[in-house]
């Protein structure tokens, strides 16, 4: 696919089997906006405190595996590794597409497309595809809660701009939701950056728990930055579109019972939200 400068797309639903050609997003549309500020956002949780020392606490723990795993192989620096992880990130030219996927699975939030070769020559981190879910609804967020999905009737950019300094709670909501589904995808990106520089061409295959650190190194990021993974629970007395409540799940309690659960604070949500005023600029 090729990728412009801002590399957002949006994808149509199936055609007869076939997946249609995603369709760049130009930057005065308001879906573009809202993905590129979940971008940014992870951007700023990516290079956070907590952001960085939970990155080099996954790239640690993969290093000890690889060490258990291959024996005598050549050393690598988990800081370095981090270092070039973020850059990549905080980069246009690399940082993965980003597409707004009709096809998606309608009880999934997001999830990634693998396109790099973990344990080949090269890893390119732009060749994964980052998928978002549901766009219409993200054009409805867009309108304020009208029921327009053309983005003719949308209100202008400025407006979805104001809302994040006066704090739209249910837009605020939903661009968090944005930048949680981003943030796990990025994660498992790491993880496999990691197996690449890590095992430099040699095969794991056996190695189930290598396998298994990369299925959870999204969450594990996310619960590295937020104290503890975040899931999102539907209001059943409101129809769709909605963002729903997120929670702080409480990894201990193995019935998953809500009970010992807490929602996210709003004015941790409006303040994070508020970090990014505009598409590709970051608050100071």
């Amino acid at each position: 696919m090729p990728h412009t400068v801002q590399n957002i797309f949006h994808r149509g639903a199936l055609v007869n089997g076939q997946t249609p050609q995603a369709v760049a997003y130009t930057p005065q549309q308001p879906q573009q906006i809202l993905i590129s500020n979940a971008k940014e956002l992870v951007i700023v949780l990516l290079a956070s405190k907590e952001g960085k020392n939970k990155l080099l606490s996954i790239a640690n723990e993969f290093e000890n595996t690889c060490c258990r795993i291959l024996p005598g192989t050549n050393p690598v620096d988990p800081k370095n590794l981090v270092k070039t992880f973020i850059d990549a990130m905080s980069s246009e030219v690399s940082f993965p597409a980003m597409v707004a996927d009709d096809a998606y699975a309608a009880n999934m939030l997001g999830g990634l497309s693998r396109g790099s070769n973990i344990l080949g020559e090269d890893f390119h981190f732009n060749k994964f595809e980052i998928l978002i879910n549901r766009p219409v609804r993200i054009t409805q967020k867009a309108c304020f809660g009208s029921e327009c999905t053309d983005c003719k009737g949308l209100k202008r950019v400025e407006q979805m701009v104001e809302a994040h300094r006066t704090g739209n709670a249910e837009l605020s909501v939903y661009q968090f939701q944005l930048a949680c589904t981003t943030l796990r995808c990025v994660g498992q990106i790491f993880s496999e950056y990691l197996v690449h520089c890590m095992y430099n061409g040699h095969s794991f295959d056996g190695a189930t728990e290598v396998s298994d650190m990369m299925k959870v190194a999204g969450q594990n990021l996310e619960s590295g930055i937020f104290g503890s993974p975040i899931d999102w629970f539907k209001d059943p007395s409101r129809g769709d579109p909605q963002p729903g409540q997120p929670f702080r799940v409480d990894t201990d309690d193995k019935g998953r019972s809500m009970s010992s659960w807490t929602p996210v604070d709003m004015n941790y949500i409006h303040k994070l939200v508020g970090r990014v005023v505009d598409s590709g600029t970051i608050a100071k």
